[in-house]
């Protein structure tokens, strides 16, 4: 089965600089990021928090739900909680 790829151009909304991203999408998911050679400012530069943000979303480590220090320990709660508190 062949893959969908395609290249989408952008720019990094870490910090002021805004440099120009190009960005590799394979069947809807980030691939890869790389410096835009071609954008107006940056003309090829970015810092490493903008070419490996796209890592930060599949880390094991990422919270993906709210959570409350109880005992001593971390558990999960609903969003209706944690909205509450």
């Amino acid at each position: 089965m062949k893959q969908a790829e395609e290249t989408k151009y952008t720019f990094c909304r870490i910090c002021e600089a805004l440099c120009g991203l190009e960005v590799k999408v394979v069947d809807g998911k980030v691939k890869n990021i790389s410096p835009d050679k071609s954008h107006i400012t940056t003309r090829g530069f970015s810092c490493i928090k903008g070419l490996r943000q796209h890592e930060m979303y599949a880390s094991p480590d990422r919270l993906l739900y709210p959570q409350k220090l109880i005992n001593g320990k971390h558990e999960r709660v609903s969003w209706v909680s944690a909205n509450k508190e």
